[in-house]
């Protein structure tokens, strides 16, 4: 399947997530030192000519602190994607932390230790947190069903990183650094049951979950085009900014520095050994 890349505005752009300020910081230094937008976003074309941003928003922090107007983009449908994960790691996560929080909000959520105790919560969006040696923690959210978010989630999601702090999640199979050690101290937490309708709902409530939660897992992604930011602020129409786009994907295909991983990721300005 051939990507589709466009030149999308800024202003069409919205987000899911909030942005990272780490990863604020890190695209900063690479556009500073090399001029360009080093992959394009990854959007949804939405009905109302509006895309849906499939990664957190710093980007679009970036973009807004460098005064840039437009970002390449590679543009996915919701039948592309092939499932929803929602799940990162928790540091200094306290379980008291969650009786706190239903003392307060009693009427939102329910605690459950272990997983013997949530067959009364089948129709319930539910966030679990578990660690090695521990018996899973799971909120459970009410009135949850395929097309409503249940009310509280996001007070819960401000009420955790008050004293927490989030990481995208990382499979151990996938780390190939032998420094790096599992922590003890993290916890794992994930939403079990949230799907697309569910983000649609809170993009409507101008709701955002945390930077790096959720993760949609979908076929074909192009990494490597190096957009030159100086081409995006030029003051001339999309469709020469797009044109470029296309010359410059070509350029980066025909070069023989370019590759296609099995999953569908294709690596351009990469020099490949033959």
């Amino acid at each position: 399947m051939i990507p589709k890349l466009k030149i999308v505005p800024l202003s069409k752009i919205i987000p899911v997530m909030e942005y990272s300020k780490t990863k604020v910081e890190y695209i900063k230094e690479i556009i500073e030192t090399s001029g360009n937008i080093g992959t394009p976003v990854s959007l949804i074309d939405l009905p109302d000519k509006n895309y849906l941003l499939l990664d957190d928003s710093s980007i679009l922090k970036v973009a807004e602190d460098f005064d840039i107007k437009f970002l390449p983009a590679q543009l996915t449908s919701q039948d592309q994607i092939m499932d929803i994960t929602a799940e990162v790691f928790v540091e200094n996560f306290n379980p008291d932390l969650i009786d706190q929080f239903i003392s307060i909000f009693p009427r939102v959520a329910t605690i459950c230790i272990g997983r013997k105790e949530i067959k009364q919560h089948q129709n319930d969006l539910k966030m679990v947190f578990s660690r090695e040696n521990e018996k899973d923690i799971v909120v459970c959210f009410k009135n949850c069903n395929s097309d409503i978010l249940p009310g509280g989630i996001f007070d819960f999601f401000n009420y955790l990183e008050r004293t927490c702090r989030m990481s995208r999640k990382i499979h151990s199979k996938k780390i190939r650094t032998a420094n790096i050690r599992p922590n003890q101290d993290f916890w794992s937490f994930k939403i079990e049951g949230l799907n697309f309708n569910h983000i649609k709902a809170a993009v409507a409530l101008h709701k955002y979950f945390p930077a790096g939660l959720i993760r949609f897992n979908y076929k074909c992604r192009v990494v490597g085009i190096e957009y030159p930011i100086n081409v995006l602020n030029e003051k001339v129409s999309i469709r020469e900014k797009e044109r470029f786009l296309y010359d410059l994907v070509n350029f980066r295909l025909n070069n023989e520095q370019t590759e296609y991983i099995e999953g569908g990721v294709y690596l351009l300005n990469y020099l490949v050994r033959k």
